[in-house]
């Protein structure tokens, strides 16, 4: 009786406390266990990157990325806007980098602004959650993108990266989906149509 009263309170604290060790395995069959999603998580994680990606979709024909960034739309919003609206950028834009970029933070997504000479933006791009991505960008794959939007306008390999950046038309404007080598969508970026 007293070497199961061990056995299991090794297996609940995760200490040997003088057994054999052979607690140690256990605990890390059942830790591993709980850490595998079940199937059940694992649909629920997908349906919503899927609904991430319909709300891109959508809210591109209007030129503006979903609400997380304000509303802020192509051509129209002042980079002086955005700053009054979000504050200056963790990472202002450079010669080498010519985005102002906001991080994500614990459950919100990053995003990036460029803007043309007038201060309006010209393409903002978005970088999705560093926290359950795969309810996110991460959970969206170029066979995701075909299923729910069809297929793209255009295709084209990013060269220097060997992203593939999969283009859809939304009116005047056009969202780029650009998938990383792991097939899953790395950013999102939207700009005017040319």
């Amino acid at each position: 009786m007293l070497k199961k009263n061990l056995l299991a309170a090794a297996v609940l604290t995760g200490s040997v406390l003088g057994t054999s060790g052979a607690a140690i395995p256990a605990f890390n069959k059942m830790a591993h266990a709980q850490t595998v999603k079940s199937p059940s998580a694992a649909s629920a994680d997908q349906k919503k990157a899927e609904d991430v990606l319909m709300k891109l979709y959508k809210s591109a024909h209007t030129g503006k990325m979903p609400v997380l960034v304000h509303n802020f739309k192509i051509n129209v919003t002042t980079r002086a806007e955005v700053y009054k609206k979000i504050e200056k950028p963790e990472i202002p834009a450079s010669k080498k980098n010519l985005f102002d970029t906001y991080t994500a933070t614990m459950g919100q997504g990053g995003y990036a602004f460029s803007y043309h000479a007038n201060g309006k933006i010209a393409e903002i791009r978005y970088f999705g959650t560093n926290v359950e991505r795969q309810q996110n960008l991460g959970g969206i794959t170029n066979k995701t993108l075909a299923k729910k939007l069809g297929r793209a306008d255009r295709i084209l390999t990013i060269s220097k990266t060997k992203e593939k950046d999969y283009i859809y038309k939304t009116g005047g404007y056009e969202i780029h989906f650009v998938v990383g080598k792991d097939h899953t969508v790395s950013h999102v970026n939207l700009k005017a149509s040319k």
